[in-house]
Protein backbone atom coordinates (compact mmCIF):
# COMPACT_ATOMS: atom_id res chain seq x y z
CA UNK A 1 0.00 0.00 0.00
CA UNK A 2 0.87 3.72 -0.83
CA UNK A 3 1.17 5.22 1.90
CA UNK A 4 3.16 2.93 4.03
CA UNK A 5 5.98 4.58 2.07
CA UNK A 6 5.90 7.31 4.08
CA UNK A 7 7.32 5.34 7.29
CA UNK A 8 10.22 4.36 5.53
CA UNK A 9 11.15 8.06 4.49
CA UNK A 10 10.26 8.47 8.47
CA UNK A 11 12.86 5.91 9.12
CA UNK A 12 15.57 7.53 6.88
CA UNK A 13 15.45 10.46 8.66
CA UNK A 14 15.11 9.19 11.98
CA UNK A 15 18.50 7.23 11.22
CA UNK A 16 20.39 10.57 10.82
CA UNK A 17 19.94 10.98 13.88
CA UNK A 18 17.30 14.31 13.35
CA UNK A 19 13.53 14.95 13.64
CA UNK A 20 12.15 14.93 10.36
CA UNK A 21 10.32 18.58 11.08
CA UNK A 22 14.10 19.42 11.38
CA UNK A 23 15.19 18.59 7.62
CA UNK A 24 13.37 20.60 5.40
CA UNK A 25 15.42 19.10 2.16
CA UNK A 26 14.41 15.15 3.08
CA UNK A 27 10.69 15.76 2.88
CA UNK A 28 10.02 14.51 -0.37
CA UNK A 29 6.20 15.59 -1.87
CA UNK A 30 4.21 12.77 -3.99
CA UNK A 31 6.18 11.58 -6.87
CA UNK A 32 5.11 12.87 -9.97
CA UNK A 33 3.06 14.96 -8.46
CA UNK A 34 -0.34 16.16 -10.55
CA UNK A 35 -2.06 19.60 -9.14
CA UNK A 36 -5.17 18.91 -11.32
CA UNK A 37 -5.57 15.41 -10.00
CA UNK A 38 -6.25 17.02 -6.79
CA UNK A 39 -8.64 19.33 -8.19
CA UNK A 40 -12.57 18.40 -6.61
CA UNK A 41 -13.99 17.66 -2.93
CA UNK A 42 -11.98 16.25 -0.22
CA UNK A 43 -13.10 15.28 3.55
CA UNK A 44 -11.25 16.05 6.53
CA UNK A 45 -10.81 12.35 7.82
CA UNK A 46 -7.53 12.68 10.88
CA UNK A 47 -4.88 15.14 12.20
CA UNK A 48 -1.64 14.98 14.33
CA UNK A 49 -0.03 17.61 15.55
CA UNK A 50 2.10 19.22 17.68
CA UNK A 51 0.54 22.19 17.83
CA UNK A 52 -0.57 22.73 21.71
CA UNK A 53 -3.47 24.60 20.87
CA UNK A 54 -4.91 22.04 18.67
CA UNK A 55 -4.84 19.71 21.35
CA UNK A 56 -6.57 21.35 24.06
CA UNK A 57 -9.38 22.15 21.74
CA UNK A 58 -9.44 18.79 19.54
CA UNK A 59 -13.06 17.77 20.73
CA UNK A 60 -14.15 20.78 19.48
CA UNK A 61 -12.92 19.91 15.72
CA UNK A 62 -15.23 18.35 13.38
CA UNK A 63 -15.31 17.39 9.74
CA UNK A 64 -15.49 19.53 6.99
CA UNK A 65 -15.02 19.48 3.57
CA UNK A 66 -11.80 21.17 1.35
CA UNK A 67 -12.88 21.64 -2.85
CA UNK A 68 -9.51 22.41 -5.03
CA UNK A 69 -9.94 24.13 -7.83
CA UNK A 70 -7.55 26.16 -10.75
CA UNK A 71 -7.30 29.30 -9.69
CA UNK A 72 -7.26 32.49 -11.75
CA UNK A 73 -3.74 32.51 -13.12
CA UNK A 74 -1.57 29.86 -13.36
CA UNK A 75 0.51 29.84 -10.48
CA UNK A 76 -2.63 29.84 -8.20
CA UNK A 77 -5.04 27.12 -6.97
CA UNK A 78 -8.48 28.11 -5.91
CA UNK A 79 -9.75 26.46 -2.29
CA UNK A 80 -12.89 26.78 -1.05
CA UNK A 81 -13.18 25.18 2.88
CA UNK A 82 -16.88 24.52 4.41
CA UNK A 83 -16.87 23.78 8.12
CA UNK A 84 -19.23 24.30 11.18
CA UNK A 85 -17.71 26.95 13.10
CA UNK A 86 -19.67 28.48 16.29
CA UNK A 87 -22.59 26.49 15.35
CA UNK A 88 -22.77 27.84 11.68
CA UNK A 89 -22.09 26.29 8.61
CA UNK A 90 -19.77 29.05 6.95
CA UNK A 91 -17.91 28.89 3.57
CA UNK A 92 -14.36 30.02 3.12
CA UNK A 93 -12.74 30.72 -0.64
CA UNK A 94 -9.35 32.18 -1.61
CA UNK A 95 -6.70 31.56 -4.00
CA UNK A 96 -3.24 30.40 -3.00
CA UNK A 97 0.37 30.38 -5.18
CA UNK A 98 2.03 27.31 -6.11
CA UNK A 99 5.80 27.54 -5.92
CA UNK A 100 8.35 25.65 -8.36
CA UNK A 101 8.34 22.20 -6.70
CA UNK A 102 4.97 20.64 -7.57
CA UNK A 103 3.22 19.32 -4.22
CA UNK A 104 5.24 21.79 -2.31
CA UNK A 105 3.36 25.33 -1.03
CA UNK A 106 4.98 28.07 1.19
CA UNK A 107 4.54 31.03 3.10
CA UNK A 108 7.02 33.55 5.12
CA UNK A 109 7.01 37.31 5.68
CA UNK A 110 9.13 38.87 8.24
CA UNK A 111 8.23 42.91 7.88
CA UNK A 112 6.09 43.92 10.97
CA UNK A 113 2.66 45.02 10.39
CA UNK A 114 3.38 49.08 9.84
CA UNK A 115 5.56 48.02 6.99
CA UNK A 116 3.46 45.33 5.89
CA UNK A 117 0.80 48.07 5.37
CA UNK A 118 -3.04 47.52 5.64
CA UNK A 119 -3.21 44.66 2.82
CA UNK A 120 -0.87 42.15 1.33
CA UNK A 121 0.38 42.19 -2.30
CA UNK A 122 -0.57 39.11 -4.31
CA UNK A 123 2.68 37.37 -4.08
CA UNK A 124 2.26 37.26 -0.03
CA UNK A 125 -0.38 34.76 -0.38
CA UNK A 126 1.47 31.98 -0.46
CA UNK A 127 -0.33 29.76 2.14
CA UNK A 128 -1.03 26.30 1.39
CA UNK A 129 -5.05 26.13 1.39
CA UNK A 130 -4.87 23.02 3.59
CA UNK A 131 -3.49 25.50 6.32
CA UNK A 132 -6.66 27.39 6.03
CA UNK A 133 -8.91 23.94 6.21
CA UNK A 134 -7.08 23.17 9.16
CA UNK A 135 -8.50 25.69 11.33
CA UNK A 136 -5.53 27.67 11.92
CA UNK A 137 -5.17 31.67 11.43
CA UNK A 138 -4.39 33.39 9.08
CA UNK A 139 -0.68 34.31 8.88
CA UNK A 140 0.00 37.96 10.65
CA UNK A 141 2.85 40.07 9.48
CA UNK A 142 3.80 40.94 13.04
CA UNK A 143 4.53 37.11 13.71
CA UNK A 144 7.18 36.63 11.19
CA UNK A 145 5.76 33.51 9.92
CA UNK A 146 7.27 30.76 8.07
CA UNK A 147 4.75 27.80 6.79
CA UNK A 148 6.04 24.92 4.04
CA UNK A 149 3.04 22.78 3.24
CA UNK A 150 3.47 19.71 1.11
CA UNK A 151 1.23 16.60 -0.14
CA UNK A 152 3.01 13.86 1.05
CA UNK A 153 1.68 11.57 -0.68
CA UNK A 154 -1.89 10.60 -2.19
CA UNK A 155 -3.38 8.46 -4.79
CA UNK A 156 -6.32 11.06 -5.62
CA UNK A 157 -9.16 8.87 -5.88
CA UNK A 158 -9.07 8.22 -2.07
CA UNK A 159 -6.44 9.63 0.25
CA UNK A 160 -4.27 12.52 0.93
CA UNK A 161 -1.86 12.91 3.62
CA UNK A 162 -0.51 17.18 4.10
CA UNK A 163 2.41 17.63 6.25
CA UNK A 164 2.25 21.23 7.38
CA UNK A 165 5.52 23.12 9.53
CA UNK A 166 5.49 25.98 10.39
CA UNK A 167 7.67 28.37 12.08
CA UNK A 168 6.88 31.51 14.45
CA UNK A 169 7.26 33.74 17.20
CA UNK A 170 5.38 31.07 18.73
CA UNK A 171 7.83 28.27 18.25
CA UNK A 172 7.75 25.73 15.37
CA UNK A 173 4.39 23.09 15.24
CA UNK A 174 4.19 20.50 12.70
CA UNK A 175 0.80 19.25 11.54
CA UNK A 176 0.25 16.12 9.19
CA UNK A 177 -3.82 16.11 7.73
CA UNK A 178 -5.63 12.78 6.65
CA UNK A 179 -8.22 14.08 3.75
CA UNK A 180 -10.02 11.06 1.90
CA UNK A 181 -12.57 11.84 -1.12
CA UNK A 182 -15.35 10.44 0.92
CA UNK A 183 -16.13 10.83 4.57
CA UNK A 184 -15.26 7.09 5.18
CA UNK A 185 -12.11 5.72 4.81
CA UNK A 186 -10.61 2.11 4.97
CA UNK A 187 -9.56 1.48 8.61
CA UNK A 188 -5.98 0.37 7.06
CA UNK A 189 -5.30 4.17 6.33
CA UNK A 190 -6.30 5.70 9.00
CA UNK A 191 -3.79 3.27 11.28
CA UNK A 192 -1.15 3.86 8.77
CA UNK A 193 -1.61 7.46 9.27
CA UNK A 194 -1.65 6.94 12.90
CA UNK A 195 1.75 5.40 13.12
CA UNK A 196 2.96 7.85 10.69
CA UNK A 197 1.84 10.33 12.75
CA UNK A 198 3.55 8.72 16.11
CA UNK A 199 6.73 8.02 13.84
CA UNK A 200 6.74 11.78 13.07
CA UNK A 201 7.08 12.33 17.46
CA UNK A 202 3.91 13.84 17.49
CA UNK A 203 2.10 12.45 20.76
CA UNK A 204 -1.00 9.84 21.01
CA UNK A 205 -2.82 12.07 22.52
CA UNK A 206 -2.16 14.70 19.73
CA UNK A 207 -3.80 12.44 16.98
CA UNK A 208 -7.29 12.80 16.53
CA UNK A 209 -9.98 11.38 14.50
CA UNK A 210 -12.44 14.05 13.23
CA UNK A 211 -16.26 13.71 14.27
CA UNK A 212 -18.71 12.92 11.29
CA UNK A 213 -21.96 15.28 12.15
CA UNK A 214 -22.95 15.74 8.15
CA UNK A 215 -21.93 17.72 5.91
CA UNK A 216 -23.62 21.20 6.25
CA UNK A 217 -24.73 23.87 3.31
CA UNK A 218 -23.52 27.00 4.29
CA UNK A 219 -26.01 30.14 3.69
CA UNK A 220 -23.49 32.33 2.31
CA UNK A 221 -19.83 32.17 0.89
CA UNK A 222 -17.21 35.03 2.41
CA UNK A 223 -13.88 35.43 0.49
CA UNK A 224 -10.94 34.37 2.54
CA UNK A 225 -9.56 37.90 4.08
CA UNK A 226 -6.89 39.64 1.78
CA UNK A 227 -6.02 42.21 4.92
CA UNK A 228 -4.39 42.06 7.54
CA UNK A 229 -5.21 43.19 11.05
CA UNK A 230 -3.56 42.80 14.49
CA UNK A 231 -4.22 39.75 16.14
CA UNK A 232 -4.99 39.24 19.29
CA UNK A 233 -3.77 35.81 20.60
CA UNK A 234 -3.00 34.37 23.97
CA UNK A 235 0.22 32.93 24.46
CA UNK A 236 -0.62 29.82 22.30
CA UNK A 237 -1.45 29.73 18.52
CA UNK A 238 -5.00 30.57 17.77
CA UNK A 239 -7.52 29.90 15.03
CA UNK A 240 -10.17 31.77 12.85
CA UNK A 241 -11.85 28.96 11.69
CA UNK A 242 -11.76 25.82 14.09
CA UNK A 243 -14.83 26.03 16.40
CA UNK A 244 -14.14 27.23 19.21
CA UNK A 245 -17.43 27.73 21.69
CA UNK A 246 -18.70 31.66 21.13
CA UNK A 247 -19.97 33.91 24.43
CA UNK A 248 -23.25 32.79 25.48
CA UNK A 249 -24.52 35.20 27.94
CA UNK A 250 -27.63 37.53 28.84
CA UNK A 251 -27.71 40.13 25.25
CA UNK A 252 -29.07 43.00 27.67
CA UNK A 253 -25.66 42.70 29.72
CA UNK A 254 -23.45 42.22 26.57
CA UNK A 255 -24.80 45.47 25.13
CA UNK A 256 -22.76 47.25 27.55
CA UNK A 257 -19.45 45.40 27.13
CA UNK A 258 -16.64 46.46 24.69
CA UNK A 259 -16.21 45.51 21.80
CA UNK A 260 -14.21 42.18 21.67
CA UNK A 261 -12.36 40.38 18.23
CA UNK A 262 -11.70 37.45 20.51
CA UNK A 263 -8.25 35.60 19.84
CA UNK A 264 -8.43 34.08 16.88
CA UNK A 265 -7.43 35.82 13.52
CA UNK A 266 -10.38 35.86 11.13
CA UNK A 267 -11.83 39.05 9.16
CA UNK A 268 -15.43 38.50 10.28
CA UNK A 269 -17.12 41.60 9.25
CA UNK A 270 -19.56 42.36 12.19
CA UNK A 271 -21.50 44.74 14.66
CA UNK A 272 -21.33 45.73 17.96
CA UNK A 273 -23.20 48.23 20.23
CA UNK A 274 -21.44 51.44 21.18
CA UNK A 275 -23.15 52.53 24.27
CA UNK A 276 -21.56 55.89 24.08
CA UNK A 277 -22.84 57.34 21.11
CA UNK A 278 -26.05 54.98 20.82
CA UNK A 279 -25.39 53.48 17.30
CA UNK A 280 -24.10 50.37 16.30
CA UNK A 281 -20.68 50.21 14.57
CA UNK A 282 -18.81 47.99 12.62
CA UNK A 283 -15.59 45.88 13.98
CA UNK A 284 -13.77 42.81 12.50
CA UNK A 285 -14.70 39.83 14.44
CA UNK A 286 -11.66 37.14 15.00
CA UNK A 287 -13.75 33.77 14.56
CA UNK A 288 -14.25 32.47 18.42
CA UNK A 289 -14.78 33.92 21.50
CA UNK A 290 -15.34 37.29 22.29
CA UNK A 291 -18.41 38.26 24.06
CA UNK A 292 -22.13 39.19 23.17
CA UNK A 293 -21.78 42.41 21.31
CA UNK A 294 -21.46 40.72 18.28
CA UNK A 295 -24.25 40.77 16.04
CA UNK A 296 -24.85 40.22 11.86
CA UNK A 297 -26.29 42.92 10.93
CA UNK A 298 -26.80 46.66 12.32
CA UNK A 299 -30.45 45.92 12.19
CA UNK A 300 -29.99 42.66 14.50
CA UNK A 301 -27.69 44.89 16.68
CA UNK A 302 -30.15 48.21 17.39
CA UNK A 303 -32.92 45.87 17.98
CA UNK A 304 -31.46 44.22 20.59
CA UNK A 305 -29.68 47.00 22.08
CA UNK A 306 -31.68 49.79 21.34
CA UNK A 307 -32.95 51.88 24.32
CA UNK A 308 -35.64 54.64 23.92
CA UNK A 309 -32.84 57.20 25.04
CA UNK A 310 -32.21 56.59 20.92
CA UNK A 311 -35.56 58.70 20.48
CA UNK A 312 -33.95 62.03 21.51
CA UNK A 313 -31.30 61.66 19.57
CA UNK A 314 -31.20 63.41 16.14
CA UNK A 315 -31.47 62.31 12.72
CA UNK A 316 -28.23 61.33 11.14
CA UNK A 317 -28.17 60.36 7.45
CA UNK A 318 -24.39 59.48 7.17
CA UNK A 319 -22.04 60.42 5.10
CA UNK A 320 -22.87 56.65 2.93
CA UNK A 321 -24.41 57.03 -0.13
CA UNK A 322 -26.96 53.03 -0.09
CA UNK A 323 -30.18 55.96 0.54
CA UNK A 324 -32.62 53.57 1.74
CA UNK A 325 -35.94 54.19 3.93
CA UNK A 326 -35.45 54.07 7.44
CA UNK A 327 -38.29 55.51 10.08
CA UNK A 328 -36.98 58.13 12.67
CA UNK A 329 -38.19 59.84 16.07
CA UNK A 330 -38.65 63.89 15.53
CA UNK A 331 -38.19 65.01 18.87
CA UNK A 332 -39.03 68.69 17.32
CA UNK A 333 -42.38 67.40 15.84
CA UNK A 334 -42.95 64.70 18.21
CA UNK A 335 -43.86 62.22 15.84
CA UNK A 336 -41.98 59.02 13.51
CA UNK A 337 -41.46 60.21 10.42
CA UNK A 338 -39.24 58.96 7.39
CA UNK A 339 -35.61 59.71 5.84
CA UNK A 340 -32.99 58.45 3.60
CA UNK A 341 -30.45 56.94 5.71
CA UNK A 342 -27.17 56.49 3.77
CA UNK A 343 -26.25 52.99 4.99
CA UNK A 344 -23.44 54.00 7.43
CA UNK A 345 -22.29 56.07 10.58
CA UNK A 346 -26.05 56.43 11.82
CA UNK A 347 -27.35 56.25 15.18
CA UNK A 348 -29.62 54.27 17.21
CA UNK A 349 -32.29 56.72 15.81
CA UNK A 350 -33.34 54.36 12.88
CA UNK A 351 -36.02 52.18 12.70
CA UNK A 352 -37.08 49.88 9.85
CA UNK A 353 -41.00 50.39 9.97
CA UNK A 354 -43.19 53.15 11.69
CA UNK A 355 -44.56 50.75 14.00
CA UNK A 356 -40.86 49.85 15.49
CA UNK A 357 -40.41 53.11 15.47
CA UNK A 358 -43.98 53.95 17.77
CA UNK A 359 -43.21 51.14 19.75
CA UNK A 360 -40.07 53.21 21.00
CA UNK A 361 -40.80 56.40 20.85
CA UNK A 362 -44.57 56.72 20.16
CA UNK A 363 -46.59 58.86 23.34
CA UNK A 364 -48.41 55.60 24.37
CA UNK A 365 -52.42 56.14 23.25
CA UNK A 366 -54.00 54.38 26.61
CA UNK A 367 -52.83 53.31 30.13
CA UNK A 368 -53.42 50.08 31.48
CA UNK A 369 -52.69 49.63 35.38
CA UNK A 370 -51.60 45.96 36.33
CA UNK A 371 -51.39 44.94 39.74
CA UNK A 372 -48.96 42.32 41.02
CA UNK A 373 -50.13 40.21 44.09
CA UNK A 374 -48.69 37.59 46.36
CA UNK A 375 -47.59 36.01 49.72
CA UNK A 376 -43.63 36.58 50.29
CA UNK A 377 -41.42 35.10 47.70
CA UNK A 378 -43.36 34.22 45.25
CA UNK A 379 -41.20 35.77 43.00
CA UNK A 380 -43.59 39.20 42.29
CA UNK A 381 -40.65 41.80 42.43
CA UNK A 382 -38.81 39.13 39.89
CA UNK A 383 -41.65 39.37 37.90
CA UNK A 384 -41.67 43.32 38.13
CA UNK A 385 -38.05 43.33 36.74
CA UNK A 386 -38.46 40.51 33.94
CA UNK A 387 -41.36 42.77 32.75
CA UNK A 388 -38.81 45.59 32.60
CA UNK A 389 -36.71 43.57 30.34
CA UNK A 390 -34.14 42.85 33.28
CA UNK A 391 -31.96 39.92 34.17
CA UNK A 392 -33.05 37.22 36.55
CA UNK A 393 -31.48 37.56 40.17
CA UNK A 394 -31.06 34.22 42.32
CA UNK A 395 -30.79 36.24 45.72
CA UNK A 396 -34.41 37.10 47.57
CA UNK A 397 -34.30 40.41 48.80
CA UNK A 398 -37.53 41.58 50.31
CA UNK A 399 -39.19 44.58 48.59
CA UNK A 400 -39.81 47.35 51.34
CA UNK A 401 -43.23 49.11 49.99
CA UNK A 402 -44.67 49.16 46.73
CA UNK A 403 -42.95 49.90 43.77
CA UNK A 404 -44.29 50.89 40.22
CA UNK A 405 -42.75 50.85 37.00
CA UNK A 406 -43.72 51.97 33.63
CA UNK A 407 -43.70 49.49 30.14
CA UNK A 408 -44.87 50.07 26.97
CA UNK A 409 -46.76 47.14 25.42
CA UNK A 410 -48.00 47.05 21.87
CA UNK A 411 -51.47 45.21 20.45
CA UNK A 412 -50.41 43.84 17.76
CA UNK A 413 -53.74 43.41 15.91
CA UNK A 414 -54.41 47.38 16.07
CA UNK A 415 -50.97 48.73 16.74
CA UNK A 416 -51.89 50.33 19.70
CA UNK A 417 -49.13 51.42 21.62
CA UNK A 418 -50.19 50.90 25.48
CA UNK A 419 -48.21 52.34 28.96
CA UNK A 420 -48.91 49.71 31.56
CA UNK A 421 -48.38 50.96 34.91
CA UNK A 422 -47.10 47.51 36.89
CA UNK A 423 -47.59 47.71 40.64
CA UNK A 424 -45.08 45.23 42.67
CA UNK A 425 -47.43 45.33 45.91
CA UNK A 426 -46.57 44.43 49.53
CA UNK A 427 -48.91 44.10 51.90
CA UNK A 428 -47.84 45.17 54.76
CA UNK A 429 -44.27 47.28 54.26
CA UNK A 430 -41.70 48.01 56.66
CA UNK A 431 -41.90 51.44 58.45
CA UNK A 432 -39.10 54.00 58.32
CA UNK A 433 -37.12 55.84 60.77
CA UNK A 434 -36.51 59.15 60.60
CA UNK A 435 -34.11 60.94 63.19
CA UNK A 436 -33.86 64.96 63.53
CA UNK A 437 -30.28 64.41 63.52
CA UNK A 438 -27.50 61.87 64.98
CA UNK A 439 -28.93 59.63 67.43
CA UNK A 440 -26.48 59.56 70.46
CA UNK A 441 -25.87 55.97 72.31
CA UNK A 442 -28.41 55.37 74.76
CA UNK A 443 -30.20 58.06 73.67
CA UNK A 444 -33.88 56.95 74.92
CA UNK A 445 -35.72 59.39 72.11
CA UNK A 446 -37.47 57.01 69.36
CA UNK A 447 -37.27 58.55 65.49
CA UNK A 448 -39.92 59.28 64.29
CA UNK A 449 -41.74 56.63 62.08
CA UNK A 450 -42.40 57.16 58.57
CA UNK A 451 -45.68 55.25 57.09
CA UNK A 452 -44.85 52.84 54.44
CA UNK A 453 -46.22 52.70 50.81
CA UNK A 454 -47.97 49.20 51.36
CA UNK A 455 -51.69 47.51 50.34
CA UNK A 456 -53.13 48.87 54.00
CA UNK A 457 -52.16 52.56 53.27
CA UNK A 458 -53.58 52.04 49.64
CA UNK A 459 -56.64 50.96 47.83
CA UNK A 460 -54.27 48.98 45.11
CA UNK A 461 -57.41 47.89 43.43
CA UNK A 462 -58.29 51.90 42.81
CA UNK A 463 -58.31 52.56 38.78
CA UNK A 464 -56.98 48.75 38.54
CA UNK A 465 -57.58 46.98 34.74
CA UNK A 466 -55.69 43.80 35.52
CA UNK A 467 -54.37 41.69 38.63
CA UNK A 468 -51.79 39.16 37.97
CA UNK A 469 -52.10 36.75 41.61
CA UNK A 470 -48.80 35.19 41.79
CA UNK A 471 -48.21 32.10 43.99
CA UNK A 472 -45.42 29.08 44.50
CA UNK A 473 -46.41 25.41 43.27
CA UNK A 474 -44.20 23.75 45.82
CA UNK A 475 -45.56 25.92 48.53
CA UNK A 476 -48.74 25.41 49.84
CA UNK A 477 -48.86 28.18 52.08
CA UNK A 478 -48.51 30.70 49.14
CA UNK A 479 -51.57 29.34 47.57
CA UNK A 480 -53.50 29.77 50.71
CA UNK A 481 -52.94 33.28 49.99
CA UNK A 482 -54.73 33.08 46.80
CA UNK A 483 -57.39 31.52 48.70
CA UNK A 484 -57.93 35.05 50.81
CA UNK A 485 -57.61 37.49 48.31
CA UNK A 486 -58.85 36.29 45.51
CA UNK A 487 -62.73 37.07 46.63
CA UNK A 488 -61.67 40.45 47.40
CA UNK A 489 -60.53 41.10 43.92
CA UNK A 490 -63.57 43.76 42.26
CA UNK A 491 -65.66 41.80 39.67
CA UNK A 492 -64.72 43.21 36.24
CA UNK A 493 -60.91 42.97 36.92
CA UNK A 494 -59.69 40.29 35.12
CA UNK A 495 -57.16 38.34 36.71
CA UNK A 496 -54.27 35.92 35.79
CA UNK A 497 -53.13 33.29 38.53
CA UNK A 498 -49.71 32.39 37.76
CA UNK A 499 -48.30 29.45 39.51
CA UNK A 500 -44.51 30.22 39.68
CA UNK A 501 -41.35 28.36 40.26
CA UNK A 502 -42.53 25.38 37.64
CA UNK A 503 -38.48 24.65 37.11
CA UNK A 504 -39.07 22.86 40.24
CA UNK A 505 -41.73 20.92 38.88
CA UNK A 506 -40.52 17.81 40.60
CA UNK A 507 -41.62 19.72 44.49
CA UNK A 508 -44.75 20.77 43.04
CA UNK A 509 -47.39 20.89 45.60
CA UNK A 510 -50.54 22.46 44.36
CA UNK A 511 -51.73 20.96 40.86
CA UNK A 512 -53.08 22.51 37.98
CA UNK A 513 -56.96 20.86 39.17
CA UNK A 514 -56.13 22.85 42.37
CA UNK A 515 -56.55 26.31 40.94
CA UNK A 516 -59.06 25.64 38.49
CA UNK A 517 -61.06 24.19 41.33
CA UNK A 518 -60.23 27.21 42.97
CA UNK A 519 -61.78 29.24 40.54
CA UNK A 520 -64.80 27.29 39.63
CA UNK A 521 -66.29 27.02 42.87
CA UNK A 522 -66.03 31.04 43.23
CA UNK A 523 -69.11 32.18 42.54
CA UNK A 524 -68.47 35.22 41.35
CA UNK A 525 -72.03 37.53 39.81
CA UNK A 526 -73.09 37.45 36.53
CA UNK A 527 -70.60 39.34 34.14
CA UNK A 528 -67.59 39.06 36.43
CA UNK A 529 -64.78 39.38 34.44
CA UNK A 530 -62.19 36.79 33.00
CA UNK A 531 -59.92 34.49 35.30
CA UNK A 532 -57.26 32.94 33.81
CA UNK A 533 -54.18 30.48 34.66
CA UNK A 534 -50.71 30.46 33.60
CA UNK A 535 -47.50 28.63 35.18
CA UNK A 536 -44.22 30.20 34.72
CA UNK A 537 -40.38 30.71 36.19
CA UNK A 538 -38.81 33.77 36.21
CA UNK A 539 -35.47 31.81 36.17
CA UNK A 540 -35.94 31.10 32.39
CA UNK A 541 -38.90 33.51 31.43
CA UNK A 542 -41.54 30.90 31.24
CA UNK A 543 -44.69 31.92 30.63
CA UNK A 544 -44.00 35.78 30.04
CA UNK A 545 -45.56 35.68 26.78
CA UNK A 546 -48.23 34.21 27.92
CA UNK A 547 -48.77 37.33 30.11
CA UNK A 548 -48.00 39.89 27.63
CA UNK A 549 -51.21 38.06 25.95
CA UNK A 550 -53.53 38.62 29.07
CA UNK A 551 -52.67 42.27 28.68
CA UNK A 552 -54.80 41.98 26.02
CA UNK A 553 -58.32 41.56 28.24
CA UNK A 554 -57.53 44.85 30.54
CA UNK A 555 -56.62 46.50 27.18
CA UNK A 556 -60.02 45.71 25.56
CA UNK A 557 -62.16 46.19 28.05
CA UNK A 558 -60.50 49.69 28.44
CA UNK A 559 -61.15 50.29 24.93
CA UNK A 560 -64.86 48.94 25.12
CA UNK A 561 -65.67 51.70 27.81
CA UNK A 562 -63.93 54.15 25.69
CA UNK A 563 -65.85 53.46 22.56
CA UNK A 564 -63.95 50.82 20.60
CA UNK A 565 -63.55 50.36 17.41
CA UNK A 566 -65.10 47.22 15.27
CA UNK A 567 -62.13 45.25 15.19
CA UNK A 568 -62.17 45.23 18.94
CA UNK A 569 -65.62 44.19 18.87
CA UNK A 570 -64.26 41.32 16.44
CA UNK A 571 -61.92 39.80 18.80
CA UNK A 572 -63.86 40.50 21.95
CA UNK A 573 -65.33 37.29 21.82
CA UNK A 574 -62.45 35.07 20.91
CA UNK A 575 -60.58 36.18 23.99
CA UNK A 576 -60.90 32.72 25.46
CA UNK A 577 -59.74 30.98 22.29
CA UNK A 578 -55.93 31.94 23.66
CA UNK A 579 -55.85 29.45 27.01
CA UNK A 580 -52.81 30.13 28.91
Amino acid sequence: MIIWGLLSLLLFAVAYGTPIGDQDEDIQVQENFQAERMYGKWFDIAIGTTCKWMKNYKDKFSMGTLVLGPGPSADQISTTSTRLRQGDCTQVSGEYQKTSTPGKYTYYNPRSQAEAGTSHTSGALVVSQLFTALGFQSPQTEWHVSIQSYVFRTNYEEYAVILMKKKSSFGPSTTLKLYGRSPELREDLIESFHQLALEMGIPEDSIFILANRGECVPQETENAPQRARRAVLPQEEGSAAGPLPTYIGNKEDSCRLSRDSGPCSGMLSRFFYNSSSMACETFLYGGCLGNGNNFYSEKECLQACRTEAACRLPVVPGPCQALVTRWAFDAAQGKCITFSYGGCKGNGNQFYSEKECKEYCGAPQLAVKIVIRGDRNTGKTTLWHRLQGKKFIEEYIPTQEIQVTSIHWNYKTTDDIVKVEVWDVVDKGKCKKRGDGLKLENDPQEAESEMALDAEFLDVYKNCNGVVMMFDITKQWTFNYILRELPKVPTHVPVCVLGNYRDMGEHRVILPGDVRDLIDNLNRPPGSSYFRYAESSMKNSFGLKYLHKFFNIPFLQLQVRQGCCPVVLGVWDRLDLFPL
